[in-house]
């Protein structure tokens, strides 16, 4: 397939990086503050969106 002018190509890896930093820091949140689980939701969710390029 070619490329048009259109086209990008962007390094997705460091967003899932920062998914997978986030997803870690969720679930310690989660295990010692359960009530906290939603302060690092918005991270996570960003980074999955930003990493699969649906945003």
């Amino acid at each position: 397939m070619t490329d048009t002018p259109n086209t990008q190509n962007k390094a997705r890896g460091k967003y899932w990086v920062i998914f997978l930093l986030s997803l870690a820091a969720g679930v310690l949140i989660t295990i010692y503050r359960p009530e906290a689980f939603w302060l690092p939701l918005p991270i996570y969710v960003t980074a999955f969106a930003l990493a699969n390029d649906w945003l």
